[in-house]
């Protein structure tokens, strides 16, 4: 005959490390749902100001165009649920809890420079460690002499100015456009 044995293995019950698995998922569970929480809430506010962004922006354009191109925008942006308020020349949109505002116009440019132009001539001059003596100032460019233009052209492609060609030029003088 055969002969079975039994082997009987004995589990403690009420072990004192019991259930820790579980109380660290609850933990890593509500942290999830904070975090998703406040992701959600973050994205909301994103959309929010990138909606009252676009349609100031979009209905100030319009506005200093076209009239009536403006009040169709406007009424479409009711129907998203932005409310806008404009003139000829601004407008103000609300999308949720986020504002925004632009203006726009249909009239010529202001010939006073760029500041974005003003900023790298300065820092040309800072790089050169000279001052440009005759600058000219357009809205987008800066016409210099042609001892200022060599130097000028050193620094130039670093800074994102584009020198015109020469027949542009006009007695002795060299234009540099932002690029």
């Amino acid at each position: 005959m055969f002969h079975v044995s039994t082997q009987w293995v004995r589990v403690r019950r009420g072990s004192p490390d019991r259930g820790q698995a579980t109380i660290l998922m609850v933990g890593i569970v509500a942290l999830a749902v904070v975090a998703i929480v406040l992701v959600s809430i973050l994205g909301q506010a994103a959309i929010h100001r990138a909606r009252a962004r676009n349609a100031a922006d979009a209905i100030a354009l319009a506005a200093a165009a076209d009239q009536a191109a403006a009040a169709q925008l406007h009424n479409w942006y009711l129907q998203q649920n932005i409310s806008v308020e404009y003139d000829e020349t601004r407008a103000i949109a609300r999308s949720g809890p986020a504002q925004a505002a632009a203006w726009a116009s249909s009239g010529p440019s202001s010939s006073a420079p760029a500041p974005a132009l003003v900023a790298i001539v300065a820092r040309a001059e800072q790089l050169l460690g000279t001052s440009l003596a005759s600058v000219q100032w357009q809205a987008t460019a800066v016409t210099v002499s042609a001892t200022d233009a060599a130097n000028l052209r050193l620094v130039a492609v670093e800074l994102s100015l584009c020198e015109q060609p020469a027949a542009t030029t006009d007695g002795g003088l060299f234009r540099f456009d932002l690029c």
